[in-house]
């Protein structure tokens, strides 16, 4: 794709809209990531390194204003609450408007701006309301940024993994920075800094191109194929690329949901001749129909508890059992070691999501063994105290959680016809591993002012083994290996 002064942003829309065009001077930021996977590399890395912050620290944060255990699950709950309900909205509003750039404009821009409802609450004597508001804006705001992202990285034919493991990345280094940062400037900085990082996300969301077609140039530039069947260019209909399967037009009849085969995954193999996409209201039916997809979301929902049900109140476990530690010449605070250890965690996470695709297990094999190392560190943190020990599990943690995460996201995206790719993501964020992670939330905060914080993590460990064990039941006999299409 050649270096141009602006970028574009279109609604393409069926009824004929004509575009809306908004001038930026991004002709920098194209010279910079020529590729387009580079820039969706880009996407990840900046908006993890900003989140990281927040998403480590943001309980000690509540703790700090005098908000209980309770008060902070409360909170919890309602941010992931707000996100479940509003992300198959967000998912369907994608697909119909196909405006996937403006909506992550738009949805980081509001997030980053309802966040500072955070430092403006500090001063008050009941600020719980305040705070709630911010982050039901906040949640709802950022809820489609991650799922609509990975929709458009699976569109492409791109490795998911080599892309995702970007934010993997910067949420450790993230996470290791803070963790000195809110010593030397205050826990409000993790606001601040995820202001900061949203401008840059902007900038880079505007020089992506709007289809697979247009980014095709920018990636043969770069030595990489473009996202191509059978190594022929996909058709276009009124200059919109048209979904193919080896090389012939998407298979729908009239408008009719694409045929599946026995084990409910949408039957990419057969065509038809007219290439009409399936209507939208019969896409979204035949997904939710689909037995593995939903088996997937019962499995986000339990694994989600798991994970969030832990590692949103990890920093207050942290300075609670005075996880401090002497290395060498160095001393490090509780937050110091939080930090250090959710780096460990995503180092390792991101090995996962760059490896996994390398891997031949089955969908249900990397399902179950995600979910098991996922619960275990639950198990570590509600018998042990010795940070040795929490920093040493960080690896079977981040391990855990990249293998399921790149199983369950393309498990979802093989499942799912072409034309509710968004809104099949947004679902299981929101409504698996989203809803899940709410409840965990709220159950946590409440076992942690019950039985105390540390014995609290007995609980969401269980609840993992659980959905570990649902993964048995998931039907798909193909590997991420296998469906090239889905990574």
């Amino acid at each position: 794709m050649p270096d141009c002064p602006s970028a574009f942003v279109r609604f393409n829309t069926g009824h004929g809209l004509d575009p809306v065009v908004t001038d930026t001077t991004t002709g920098s930021l194209r010279a910079a990531f020529a590729g387009e996977k580079a820039r969706f590399q880009a996407l990840f890395f900046v908006h993890y390194a900003a989140f990281s912050g927040f998403a480590v620290f943001r309980n000690v944060y509540l703790e700090e204003m005098g908000m209980s255990g309770s008060a902070m699950g409360q909170i919890g709950f309602l941010m992931t609450a707000t996100g479940v309900a509003v992300q198959p909205l967000w998912g369907v509003l994608s697909d119909y408007l196909r405006a996937e750039r403006p909506i992550l404009i738009l949805g980081a821009v509001a997030s980053a701006l309802a966040l500072l409802a955070y430092p403006a609450a500090e001063g008050l004597t009941a600020p719980f309301l305040l705070v709630a508001v911010g982050t039901a804006v906040y949640s709802a705001a950022r809820a489609p940024i991650v799922p609509i992202t990975n929709g458009l990285v699976l569109s492409r034919g791109y490795d998911y993994g080599s892309i995702r493991a970007f934010g993997s990345i910067a949420f450790g280094i993230g996470s290791l920075g803070f963790g000195f940062l809110v010593a030397a400037l205050g826990t409000a900085s993790i606001v601040y800094f995820y202001v900061g990082g949203t401008a840059v996300f902007v900038a880079i969301v505007l020089s992506v191109s709007e289809s697979p077609a247009e980014g095709g140039d920018a990636d043969d530039a770069n030595g990489e194929a473009d996202p191509t069947v059978d190594g022929e260019a996909d058709p276009t209909v009124d200059g919109e690329a048209e979904p193919t399967v080896d090389g012939e037009a998407d298979p729908t009849v009239d408008g009719d949901a694409e045929p599946t085969t026995d084990g409910g995954e949408p039957d990419r193999s057969e065509s038809d001749t007219d290439g009409t996409d399936p209507s939208l209201r019969e896409a979204v039916r035949t997904l939710v129909t689909n037995v593995d997809f939903l088996v997937v979301l019962v499995i986000g929902f339990l694994v989600g508890f798991a994970l969030r049900g832990g590692s949103a109140y990890f920093s207050v476990y942290m300075r609670a059992v005075e996880a401090s530690m002497v290395v060498g010449p160095w001393s490090l605070s509780p937050d110091a070691v939080t930090g250090l250890s959710w780096a460990i965690k995503t180092a390792f996470e991101a090995a996962a999501f760059v490896y996994a695709v390398r891997l031949s297990w089955s969908y249900r094999t990397f399902l179950l063994f995600g979910g098991v190392a996922v619960a275990v560190p639950n198990v570590v943190y509600g018998l042990t105290g010795q940070p040795w020990a929490i920093i040493a599990v960080q690896s079977a943690s981040g391990l855990g959680y990249g293998l399921y995460y790149v199983a369950i996201v393309n498990l979802v995206y093989v499942v799912a016809s072409d034309r509710v790719t968004s809104t099949a993501q947004t679902v299981l964020t929101g409504a698996g591993l989203g809803f899940g992670g709410a409840v965990g939330q709220v159950a946590g905060g409440e076992l942690m002012d019950l039985v105390g914080i540390q014995e609290m993590y007995l609980y969401p460990a269980v609840v993992g083994f659980v959905g570990a064990a649902v993964a048995l039941f998931v039907r798909q006999d193909g590997s991420i290996g296998d469906e090239k299409r889905a990574v």
